[in-house]
């Protein structure tokens, strides 16, 4: 390459570059030099001090070889026309929103264009050059496939090098690095090891492991390596991928804040009903994917609160070699029949059931032995268990105990040796030494739950019932479940396989067993599913670019979700906001890059609507639509023009008729439309139900997401209220109308006054729009001061930011939300104040359908005496108030923003996609 003077030059559009950057770009010029290519510095602006060393744009004249590296950050004109001549392109990128204040209008319009033209750089440039692995996610994101990061620790000569090298020849492999121990006998490096290597398998892949554990970093031991040349050599290429395509950690316990992927995997496992908050909230903020091991570690992490894309993956079930009889002291002259078990012996495993089952089920004269084989460990308690058991049992049963570590091979040749292996667990992430014996054609004795459950049954074991129990362990998170398996059943099952070993009904079942281990957890399956993973979260790592039509920053419960939604998505989406004209902004700032182009009106035209949407070049329209919004006829018109093109998604925040003396409107009127939509998005079952009993097949209910908890202020919240800090403290939220129920309730506090149950009351009750919004709020304080409440009751009709509110009704003991009659599909309300976790009371009406496990119910008329009485039940009862606060929090657990947006993006890579094989099979047929 020395001998080449081909030119890569540089260049700057926009602003003239400060000091730091025409530094960088003197620095990289030097380095293009000494790799042998001429470099020419181009500027938009060309400053005074520096117009020796750079030229204008407008005299780049590339020749066919050229390329051409442009630093981009502040957004510019003239880039289409830069990017039409230029032969090749590279993105050196600088993220200017973490080293700007961006105080001015012009900086945030500078760093905004900046940001859109990423998308049109994604689509002409060979690569891209980042200072850190942060800036590399955006342009992934934005997407850019190739990304390199030149980091301080890195030689920029180098990097250039192979950046530009990589920029004159076809894509290359995708680097993959599994993270974690490996090199051992230890379970999660056994597992590293084999995803590796099994990985490493597949055309087109780069794989390499880096030794790293949960506390840090570290240097396997030499002799390991040897022991293991495969892994050793994948290990050694680490050093030279310091920032890979792929990362796939694990380890325990589980690190992800540092992984230096494009694209950031977690393979887990975990044994009971939940994991603790702080790993939810590292692998939420960290985190593209997470590979699990079980149907059932998919399920608590959903459940805990993880909402990043999880794929179960399983494991890879290594084939036991049939053997001679094991060679151990302990395993001299051995019983005709053998019972095995193998495991840490943690109080997860049931170590101390089975052992009680065999001793009370057998004994010296039977014939018969039990083959353990743990490792030392401080939850290890089998000496002190054999002793006690052997101490209450005079003709004790044979026990060989095998406490220390074992090779692969000898392991081989224990189930060799076995004639049953009995594994009868409180919980399970998989379960690897009963998919092994399965695979070994060993009968298993084992309950069907945790990561059990996907491949032990009726069907291919002697199963034992078992219930969910709460857990204790040293690991148990407050509210982890395990499955405490019945002891005297694992005993009977014992007995049935030692009485009669060739029962046919038993030789099915292992049949059974080792075709589904064999076929479903093989090295080849478990790594084309992991493959098959990598390939779509990478695919969908890309932001779809949507236009979205929604009311945005008013005083509207529409527009406080839609922008829930697209500040939880960040830069997963790349979102145009098209918004009515006819409202008042809230925040002035969130207005600057919004396009307000329609009315909030069912009579209004949409003309200019669809004049900017077809200007636009979204990828994707997504209507937030309620009957106020648009007509029917309007909406039919948006489906029909933007349907062909590309695809509509439509949520839906109403689906029962509505039929008034000023509006009627009927959703099965427009059915045949409403199919011809991508996706009908609904928040409550109820909604999906009307929806498909319309012959609708495109829908999809996607619930309102619950926005963070910000945890209880001080208590000092109540004394700048004014309100007494003895009395319980009753909250209410929602805009202040007629139906909403705030009258009832300041009635109901009255009336427990009278009663003598003394409670203040906290309302966050923001005026809306509507005219009689006003009216009401003027007859609500009027009601205040009619019964005496002034001194125990404050209103806020101040419209409020989300974050204020949540600090607010942190305040509160319990929160009451007493709507009247509404036919709204699903309260935002209801889903701010879940994330304060206190105990909540709602009418029962069918917009709280999906919290009815969560909430106090009552009739559904509100009235006074109806909220009076069951404030006055639950303040009385602080055992239903702590069970209703916990249920408020599994439920924000289980419907969180994050989870909402989540599913959101699934969905819209989901249409893409379809789309896509749409297009590319009527491209083929034609």
């Amino acid at each position: 390459m020395t001998g080449s003077r081909r030119a890569v030059d540089q260049m700057i559009l926009g602003r003239a570059p400060g000091d730091a950057l025409w530094s960088r770009l003197s620095e990289w010029r030097t380095a293009l030099n000494g790799l042998g290519f001429s470099s020419t510095v181009y500027s938009g602006v060309v400053d005074r001090a520096y117009a020796g060393e750079m030229q204008p744009i407008d005299s780049y004249r590339p020749g066919p070889d050229g390329t051409l590296i442009v630093h981009h950050g502040w957004g510019a004109e003239g880039l289409e026309q830069v990017l039409a001549v230029a032969p090749r392109v590279v993105v050196a990128y600088s993220d200017v929103r973490s080293t700007e204040a961006l105080r001015t209008v012009s900086d945030r319009r500078a760093a905004a264009l900046g940001r859109r033209q990423l998308r049109l750089l994604a689509r002409h440039a060979v690569g891209a050059v980042v200072c850190s692995n942060a800036e590399r996610r955006q342009l992934l994101r934005a997407g850019f496939s190739a990304v390199q990061v030149l980091d301080a620790a890195s030689d920029a000569e180098a990097v250039l090098g192979e950046l530009v090298t990589a920029a004159m020849q076809p894509p290359g492999v995708v680097t993959v690095q599994v993270q974690g121990p490996f090199e051992t006998s230890y379970s999660l490096a056994i597992l590293n090891r084999q995803l590796a290597l099994g990985l490493a398998g597949h055309p087109g892949l780069d794989v390499s492991i880096f030794a790293t554990e949960g506390p840090g970093d570290y240097v396997p031991l030499e002799r390991d390596l040897a022991a293991l040349p495969e892994a050793a050599d994948l290990h050694a290429k680490a050093a030279h991928r310091p920032f890979p395509d792929v990362v796939i950690r694990q380890m325990f316990p589980p690190r992800v804040n540092d992984a230096p992927g494009g694209l950031n995997l977690q393979f887990f496992a975990w044994e009971e009903s939940r994991i603790p908050d702080e790993y939810v909230s590292a692998f939420n903020s960290h985190l593209d994917g997470i590979g699990a091991m079980s149907s059932f570690v998919a399920e608590v992490l959903r459940t805990s609160g993880v909402d990043v894309p999880i794929e179960v993956v399983g494991n890879a079930v290594h084939r036991p070699v049939a053997s001679s009889f094991p060679e151990h002291e302990l395993l001299a002259e051995l019983p005709a029949f053998r019972f095995l078990h193998i495991s840490s012996a943690f109080p997860r495993k049931g170590v101390d059931v089975l052992l009680n089952a065999y001793f009370d089920n057998f004994s010296a004269d039977d014939g018969v032995t039990l083959i353990l084989k743990t490792f030392p460990n401080p939850h290890n308690q089998i000496a002190a268990q054999l002793e006690a058991l052997r101490a209450s049992h005079p003709n004790a049963p044979d026990v060989r105990w095998i406490d220390h570590d074992m090779t692969a091979e000898e392991i081989d040749a224990l189930y060799s040796a076995a004639s049953c292996l009995v594994h009868p667990c409180r919980g399970e992430g998989f379960g690897l030494p009963v998919a092994e014996a399965m695979l070994a054609r060993i009968p298993v004795i084992a309950p069907a739950s945790t990561g059990l459950a996907d491949f032990v049954s009726d069907d291919t074991a002697l199963t034992v019932p078992f219930q969910m129990v709460e857990a204790r362990t040293h690991l148990s998170v407050a509210g982890s479940m395990w499955a405490e398996p019945d002891a005297a059943a694992v005993g009977r099952q014992m007995r049935a396989i030692f009485s009669n070993p060739d029962d046919p009904a038993i030789l099915r079942r292992v049949d059974a067993a080792e075709r589904l281990i064999s076929v479903q957890y093989s090295r080849e399956a478990w790594s084309q599913r992991w493959f098959d993973f990598i390939e779509t979260r990478r695919r969908r790592m890309r932001a779809p670019r949507i236009a979205l039509i929604t009311t945005w920053n008013s005083r509207c419960g529409i527009a406080e979700y839609s922008a829930d939604l697209v500040s939880a998505a960040g830069d997963r989406w790349d979102v145009e906001v098209f918004a009515n004209t006819n409202a008042e902004p809230v925040e002035p700032l969130r207005d600057e890059f919004v396009v307000r182009t329609w009315t909030a009106d069912p009579l209004a035209p949409t003309d200019d609507l669809q004049r900017c949407l077809s200007e636009s070049d979204a990828e994707l329209i997504h209507v937030q639509y309620n009957f106020g919004f648009l007509g029917l006829s309007q909406l039919v018109q948006l489906i029909e023009t933007e349907s062909p093109n590309r695809p509509v998604v439509v949520t839906l925040h109403r689906t029962e008729d509505l039929e008034s003396p000023d509006l009627t409107v009927r959703l099965g009127d427009i059915r045949d439309v409403l199919a011809r939509a991508d996706r009908l998005i609904v928040h409550q079952i109820a909604d999906e139900v009307r929806m498909r009993g319309l012959g609708l097949t495109n829908v999809e209910c996607i619930p309102i997401g619950v926005p963070t908890a910000l945890g209880r202020p001080a208590i000092d919240v109540r004394s700048q209220l004014g309100i007494d800090l003895a009395l319980p403290v009753i909250g209410t939220y929602g805009f202040v109308l007629p139906h909403k129920g705030t009258l009832e309730l300041i009635r109901a506090v009255g009336q427990l006054k009278l009663q003598g149950v003394h409670v203040a009351l906290l309302g966050l009750c923001a005026i809306h729009p509507d005219p009689a919004s006003s009216a009401y709020a003027a007859e609500c304080a009027a009601e205040v001061s009619r019964l005496g409440l002034d001194d125990v009751v404050r209103l806020i009709t101040d419209f409020l930011p989300a974050d204020v509110s949540q600090l607010l009704l942190g305040a509160v003991d319990v929160i009451v939300l007493p709507y009247q009659q509404t036919a709204e599909s699903s309260s935002a309300s209801l889903r701010t104040v879940l994330s304060v976790g206190r105990p909540i009371i709602a009418t029962d009406l069918a917009i709280f359908n999906d919290a009815r496990d969560a909430v106090m119910l009552v009739d559904p008329s509100g009235t006074a005496e109806v909220l009076a009485d069951a404030i006055r039940r639950l303040v009385g009862d602080p055992t239903l108030m702590q069970t209703l606060s916990q249920q408020a929090v599994a439920l924000a657990n289980d419907s969180s923003i994050g989870r909402s947006t989540a599913a959101h993006t699934e969905m819209y890579h989901s249409v893409l996609e379809a789309r896509a094989v749409v297009a590319a099979a009527s491209g083929h047929s034609g």
